[in-house]
């Protein structure tokens, strides 16, 4: 077997698959990943077998420029690994920019609970709507190096979408943090168990509350990223889907961003692709995110793509968004690395102009050109 002694005795080791370089060096497994989408079961092998010779480390040689569209930087008790170690992660997965929001909600540590629960299912506890995580955002941007800061785009989250206080917090972070923000999201509505679990009624896409945060948005130039489910339960009919357009449909001027194409947890719609490439021809204002759930299960189930999305994103390739979905815990690289490297898949399928597009420039093009700063006649009293 393989050991930390044997291999050091020699200094380093290096193992090549044609494509694959695998080389231990200094404490470290570098791995390099070209076109080896059909070897990766051999490269975990290996790596299974050595793991114990030190932290894995991939380098950055992906032939795709990469945009994480969709990152949450804290998790459902807001802590967080923190940009460094966000950079330090994006440098190694060739990831040139990231959207930064938080979590709009969190998770109650309960008396009884011995541990903190960091995800919406670590205990029975009920979540609530916290707009505190647009200010651990904030402060966290604007502590980052200016470096760092070309490489963030700082989104606001944490309204509760049925609130129609919600417009007057979005007015309210943006005077307080001028020039930060650059977007709204991922906002909530439809989320299967996070809306059961959530204190107050449960938010639709077109509530009063949120047509409201539309149309500011719509005015400002401020892409909307809002997870709403396609449908509930075991149904697969897209249920839900009426009251998200409606609200595309009467804001023509607001980009939104449809967060997993609406697929969480045991859902499913039947001829999905088709649905969502009907929507797309109505509403040139929509774009879709195909992080997640979406990706994992329909898109491209066990790593297998299904060609039947090829023909919908040539159609419309400039409204196609990708995302790790990571919330909070970034670190270790690999696993940042192995999450946005899945729609290699999926990329390397596609004509090279339109996986540049998906893979990077279309999340940039939604964005205004600087961050945001209130007009006059919007400023509250503070």
């Amino acid at each position: 077997m393989l050991n930390r002694e044997v291999i050091d005795a020699f200094g380093e080791m290096n193992i090549a698959f044609d494509d694959v370089f695998i080389r231990y060096a200094k404490g470290k497994i570098i791995i390099k990943r070209e076109e080896c989408v059909m070897k990766k079961n051999l490269i975990y092998l290996v790596v299974l077998m050595i793991t114990m010779l030190g932290s894995v480390v991939y380098a950055a040689d992906s032939k795709h420029d990469l945009v994480d569209a969709h990152l949450h930087f804290v998790d459902f008790a807001q802590n967080t690994d923190g940009v460094d170690a966000l950079i330090s992660c994006m440098d190694n997965a060739g990831v040139t920019d990231a959207v930064m929001f938080g979590l709009p909600v969190t998770k109650i540590w309960g008396e009884y609970e011995k541990k903190q629960p960091v995800h919406s299912l670590d205990a029975e506890t009920r979540m609530y709507w916290d707009s505190k995580t647009d200010y651990i955002v904030a402060g966290a941007y604007l502590k980052a190096t200016p470096e760092q800061q070309k490489k963030l785009h700082p989104f606001l989250c944490g309204i509760n979408t049925v609130d129609k206080n919600s417009l007057q917090q979005v007015k309210r972070l943006i005077q307080i943090y001028p020039g930060t923000w650059q977007g709204i999201g991922e906002v909530f509505a439809h989320h299967d168990y996070i809306s059961y679990m959530t204190a107050g009624e449960i938010p639709r896409p077109d509530s009063a509350a949120l047509m409201e945060v539309y149309k500011f948005a719509g005015e400002y130039g401020m892409p909307v990223i809002i997870h709403t489910n396609i449908t509930s339960g075991s149904n697969t009919t897209p249920l839900y889907m009426d009251q998200l357009m409606n609200a595309v449909k009467a804001n023509p001027k607001t980009k939104f961003v449809w967060a997993h194409i609406g697929i969480s947890n045991d859902l499913d719609v039947n001829g999905l692709a088709g649905i969502i490439m009907d929507q797309l021809k109505m509403y040139p204002n929509l774009s879709v995110d195909l992080s997640w759930l979406v990706f994992d299960n329909i898109i491209a189930p066990k790593g297998v793509l299904n060609k039947a999305w090829i023909p919908v994103i040539k159609t419309y390739p400039d409204r196609f968004t990708i995302g790790t979905d990571i919330v909070g815990r970034f670190l270790p690289q690999d696993k940042y690395y192995a999450t946005i490297h899945k729609y290699d898949v999926l990329l390397d399928a596609l004509p090279a102009d339109i996986a540049q597009k998906v893979a990077h420039d279309n999340f940039l093009n939604l964005l205004p050109p600087t961050g945001i700063v209130l007009k006059d006649k919007d400023r509250i009293q503070m």
